[in-house]
């Protein structure tokens, strides 16, 4: 799917964008106004653009990042308005037509938020006289400490679901002194921050920085999402001393369903919290909102979770669920589709009537489904480039002339290997044996290198490299304790982004899976991927089996 936008369609999109002002026109100003700190201490222009990865601060600084290389290529990118570098979502919402109601702000094409950020020159140019720019907006995600397990979410994101669920060790903790104090200069030029985790009031990291930006005392808008369990004197000296802007995660406005969705969340603590937060914000003059992740599980009480913000004039921002696929309203078959839409038809006008505040997201969410339903999922990313949007942080306050609105901003949420293989019959010891030799066999009749394996958890976790040599098809790169998506981001940026793949077999038993990474490259080179599910005690899928070779 990823490709430059026609020019109809980029004008199209550009007529509904907030763009007087700026110094010229690109499909995203991500790249040069912003970027975005994970847990693996990987930097990105964005929370979804997971594919084309800036550059890496376990082995890099900062400068070296943000006016390097890869940074000025994407950036070039968005002039062309060529959305090729891991830019899939953003094109899926484009191609869906969800900009077209100018109301709906950044919510309907996530790109758009990154209008409502300043482009702010750097001086000098680089040394070949290209233009250099300050990020203006920075979305830290320092570690995955959380205390829920949601069932839509894993241990990337959440330690307690790494700990409990995947039976994985901690994340390492990778933002250290050098990092801080590189970070000094780059919030002189920061107007606006996002904070997502993980829970933000439970990382310590991010205390560290909202230290740093009150003694600075610059800092225009704070956006932090929190799940809604923690209320304690440090949340309050963080609200006493920054401009923050609360959003809290709500998956259901019954008990029944919120508990359901937040595992180890208590409907009524949030509740009592939501309160509080609500008085800091109304006494701040400050807007405040909730994030609802429409799925599969919620989306029967949508309609009432909107009344219920409504009533209290809080905004909404609904976040696009892909994966995991069981929950997806995107992944339903298309006449199971057309039924939730009939749902959604049959209170439209009961929403139209009742609805002020949040009326626009209403009509963006039943405008999109509808969009959907007539492209048949022909685009629909999880087929592609799989992906899951699921978490949100605050966005920045709308531009001059607009009704000020708290729209919050999509944080990815990457698909997981592993649970394409949900369905896979448990295998003995002796028939997991059979298949590594059936799958050694097939690569080394498809190439005379060595073959390589890697195993995994059940989280995607890289535990272990088998091979004859310290590293991984040559890359150079230690593998053990990143993710499968981690080796996918190190095959780009070591052997190009421009990929053709094609699954030779693709079943709940086994992935064959050939890459070709010469198209529009010089390399020419190609990987083949057979990938087996592992099973532990009891049959429990309990990793994988990577197996790969090169030619």
């Amino acid at each position: 799917m990823s490709s430059i936008l026609e020019p109809e369609l980029a004008a199209g999109y550009d007529r509904v964008r907030p763009l007087a002002g700026k110094p010229f026109r690109a499909a995203c100003y991500a790249p040069f106004n912003s970027m975005y700190l994970d847990t693996f201490g990987l930097v990105r222009a964005c929370c979804v653009n997971r594919r084309y990865v800036l550059g890496e601060l376990t082995r890099q600084r900062l400068d070296d990042i943000w006016f390097g290389n890869r940074a000025r290529s994407l950036r070039d990118a968005m002039v062309r308005y060529d959305l090729r570098m891991g830019c899939e979502f953003c094109e899926w919402q484009i191609r869906n037509g969800n900009f077209t109601d100018p109301r709906a702000h950044q919510a309907s094409v996530h790109a758009k938020k990154y209008d409502g950020f300043g482009v702010e020159r750097a001086e000098p140019p680089t040394e070949r006289g290209a233009a250099r720019y300050w990020p203006t907006n920075l979305e830290f995600n320092l570690s995955n400490t959380c205390n829920l397990e949601c069932v839509t979410c894993n241990g990337e994101f959440s330690s307690s679901i790494r700990s409990r669920r995947e039976n994985l060790p901690p994340l390492p903790r990778v933002y250290g002194d050098e990092f801080f104090a590189d970070l000094e200069k780059y919030l002189v030029h920061v107007r606006s921050a996002q904070f997502l985790g993980g829970e933000p009031f439970l990382i310590t990291e991010h205390f560290r920085v909202w230290e740093m930006m009150a003694r600075r005392n610059t800092m225009e808008w704070v956006g932090i999402l929190t799940n809604g369990t923690i209320w304690n004197d440090k949340v309050e000296r963080v609200l006493a001393t920054l401009p923050v802007t609360i959003a809290m995660s709500m998956d259901g406005v019954t008990k029944q369903t919120f508990e359901a969705i937040r595992t180890n969340a208590v409907y009524e603590t949030f509740m009592e919290n939501f309160r509080r937060f609500l008085a800091y914000c109304r006494g701040h003059k400050r807007q405040m909102g909730f994030n609802f992740t429409l799925s599969r599980l919620n989306q029967h009480e949508f309609a009432d979770f909107l009344l219920f913000a409504d009533s209290y004039d809080c905004d909404v921002n609904v976040c696009t669920l892909v994966f995991p696929e069981p929950m997806s309203l995107y992944t339903l078959p298309r006449a199971e589709l057309a039924v939730v839409i009939r749902d959604f038809e049959r209170r439209d006008d009961e929403m139209k009537r009742s609805l002020q505040r949040n009326r626009v997201v209403w009509d963006s969410a039943l405008a999109n489904l509808r969009n959907e339903l007539r492209r048949s999922h022909e685009t629909l990313p999880v087929a592609k480039q799989a992906l899951v949007l699921e978490e949100a942080a605050a966005a920045p306050p709308t531009v001059a002339g607009e009704p000020e609105r708290a729209v919050f901003a999509e944080a990815a949420r990457p698909s997981r290997l592993i649970d394409g293989f949900a369905s896979a019959p448990p295998l003995t010891p002796d028939q997991e044996e059979a298949g590594r030799r059936d799958a050694l066999a097939r690569l080394a009749a498809w190439s005379s290198t060595p073959v390589e394996q890697l195993l995994t958890g059940s989280g995607d976790v890289i535990e272990r490299v088998e091979n004859g040599s310290g590293s991984f098809l040559g890359l150079g790169v230690d593998l053990v304790g990143r993710t499968l998506e981690d080796l996918r981001s190190v095959l780009a940026e070591k052997l190009g982004h421009d990929w053709k793949v094609d699954d030779l077999e693709a079943t709940g038993a086994r992935i064959d899976r050939i890459m070709d990474l010469g198209v529009g490259t010089q390399r020419n080179a190609m990987l083949r991927a057979i990938i087996l599910p592992r099973f532990g005690g009891k049959g429990r899928l309990a990793g994988l089996r990577v197996l790969m070779a090169r030619r």
